[in-house]
């Protein structure tokens, strides 16, 4: 089965195929179905089904969640209520596509998943290997209990009708501030984290935190279920701060911490767990951010520009981050060193991994320039 994604919200904004069901999008639908029933017998999908996966993971999704929304509704959410009629509404309007990807569609889902998860353990299993002191593999052990509790958790149905609540109300009302495209969730498994790490840019900035004498740190912003804080805490041993806005995420993040505290306890160990805060990232203290991530990929432009203002303006230079969101990558704007989408950062390089909603997604790695670089009065790092 597979978990509520933002491929899910992202389907409801792009909204169904063109056409009247004969056309173009009908057309299209067949198409798709014919690759699917072509990769469904596939161990894992090819990399260059892409599109066809997301595709099918957004039908998948929304005919799952559709008919199980009558029990949570009889608790009372009107804005549950507007999101079931919606959801019902798209799986209608799809439903001549669903019929044509049918089973094949489910199996293609249901490989990519477990063939992510197999890259996630191969992953871990590498690092704990390559581990240069018992503490460091001891570390890796505990982070695999944690992102094995974590996979659980996503997929669990309960779960998932709790985030819809959780990124409704959050959205709801005039005064709201974001978007409901904002709080989309969606998951980066170790493999594509130890990827990024290993990139130049990002093991250096890995290693001027670890090298600190002061509070520097890492910083995640939308931290979600905790899973860059893990991956930095414990897989790369370095303070990680993360901030999150939603509460029912911070609230898990929080348990799976105490269960980490408890666990280390246990043993007779003492663990660098990560800081978990539940508040805007724009309230955060970046003095002392060496790296960020910036799970920004369905961010506010707005929210975007005041961020990267933010990180200019506060973080130590040089400071490296990890972005989400596509940039400006043409050979000139490349051989500039410059994001033309997020005016003051430096694009360095990018880096292609698996996330939980793509089989290649692009990262970009980014770095704040020398204040002498930037416009107007700074704070001091």
């Amino acid at each position: 089965v597979a978990p509520l994604l933002a491929a899910v919200g992202g389907a409801r904004r792009r909204g169904p195929p063109e056409g009247d069901g004969k056309g173009a999008g009908h057309a299209r639908g067949v198409e798709r179905a014919c690759q699917l029933r072509a990769l469904a017998g596939d161990a894992e999908p090819p990399r260059a089904a892409g599109v066809v996966l997301v595709r099918a993971r957004q039908l998948a999704d929304a005919a799952l969640l559709a008919p199980r929304l009558d029990a949570p509704l009889a608790r009372g959410s009107a804005e549950l209520a507007v999101y079931a009629r919606e959801l019902r509404d798209t799986v209608d309007e799809w439903r001549e596509e669903q019929v044509e990807m049918g089973i094949a569609g489910e199996r293609l889902v249901a490989a990519d998943r477990v063939a992510m998860l197999r890259e996630e353990s191969a992953a871990l299993a590498d690092a704990a290997e390559g581990a240069s002191s018992s503490e460091g593999a001891f570390r890796i052990r505990l982070l695999g209990e944690t992102l094995d509790a974590l996979r659980h958790l996503e997929v669990d149905l309960a779960f998932q009708i709790e985030l819809l609540r959780a990124q409704l109300g959050a959205s709801a009302g005039a005064d709201a501030g974001y978007s409901r495209n904002n709080f989309s969730y969606g998951s980066t498994p170790y493999g594509t984290w130890r990827t990024l790490a290993a990139a130049t840019p990002v093991a250096a900035a890995l290693a001027r935190i670890r090298d600190a004498a002061d509070s520097s740190h890492a910083f995640v912003a939308g931290s979600s279920l905790g899973w860059f804080c893990f991956y930095l805490a414990l897989g790369s041993d370095v303070p990680a701060i993360g901030y999150e806005l939603l509460p029912a995420l911070h609230a898990h993040a929080l348990r799976t911490t105490d269960a980490l505290s408890e666990r280390a306890r246990a043993l007779g160990c003492v663990l660098k767990l990560p800081e978990l805060c539940c508040a805007d990232i724009l309230d955060a203290d970046f003095s002392k951010v060496h790296l960020a991530v910036l799970a920004s990929q369905c961010w506010d432009d707005d929210l975007r520009a005041r961020v990267a203002a933010k990180l200019c303006a506060e973080c130590p230079r040089g400071a490296v981050v990890i972005d989400y969101h596509p940039h400006d990558t043409t050979a000139e704007t490349a051989e500039a060193g410059v994001s033309e989408q997020v005016p003051g950062l430096e694009l360095l390089c990018c880096v292609t991994g698996r996330v939980s909603w793509e089989l290649e997604f692009q990262f970009f790695i980014l770095r704040v320039p020398c204040r002498d670089a930037l416009p107007g009065p700074l704070s001091s790092s």
